[in-house]
């Protein structure tokens, strides 16, 4: 996916280090921003939460506090964008990892607060993610597949390109979303609880 950002944009990733972050990283040097080590002082922010569902609850109340101060920054300036890129658990919780889905609903509500309290100025909008296996990473619970109505995994590519779309200028109105790149697993395809 192309996108045009405007010159000297400045981006940051943060939260977990996996291959989606690197991924992110990489495609947002590519259309042209700069990586900035303080995400206070980026145009573009992207935190990237645990996706595998069997790793440990992330503190959601140092990731909330983090976007906040990342969001009154932006305000501040003018403009930016917040993307966090959490589980698809934040649309519908999964069976027998109740606290992870809580986490991950909870997130996603961080999102749509930081949308209600900044959005005047800037865009906080959230990716869900399904399972992806590319190459050796594979995320998510692979039981994930039996409910998916696409019949296959999600690639990085596939979470990167919902990245930069809400990154990309042309979209100005979009606010406090959760957009679930899943293969449809949150739409409760064929499920049997």
């Amino acid at each position: 996916m192309r996108i045009t950002l405007p010159d000297d944009t400045k981006s940051s990733v943060l939260g977990e280090s996996c291959a989606v972050a690197t991924a992110i990283g990489n495609a947002l040097r590519a259309q042209g921003a700069t990586a900035s080590i303080n995400p206070e002082a980026s145009d573009i922010a992207v935190a990237v939460l645990p996706l595998d569902p069997a790793t440990q609850v992330p503190a959601l109340t140092q990731v909330c506090a983090q976007l906040e101060r990342i969001a009154k920054a932006m305000h501040a300036r003018g403009g930016g964008r917040i993307v966090v890129v959490l589980s698809a658990a934040a649309a519908v919780p999964i069976r027998h990892r109740r606290e992870y889905s809580q986490a991950m609903a909870a997130a996603y509500f961080c999102v749509r607060v930081l949308a209600m309290d900044y959005g005047a100025k800037i865009q906080v909008n959230a990716v869900g993610v399904g399972h992806v296996a590319d190459g050796d990473d594979i995320i998510g619970d692979p039981a994930f597949l039996r409910h998916v109505p696409l019949p296959r995994t999600g690639t990085h590519d596939n979470i990167v390109n919902t990245v930069l779309f809400f990154c990309d200028p042309l979209n100005s109105y979009i606010n406090g979303q959760l957009l679930c790149v899943d293969g449809g697993w949150s739409v409760g395809y064929g499920r049997n609880f």
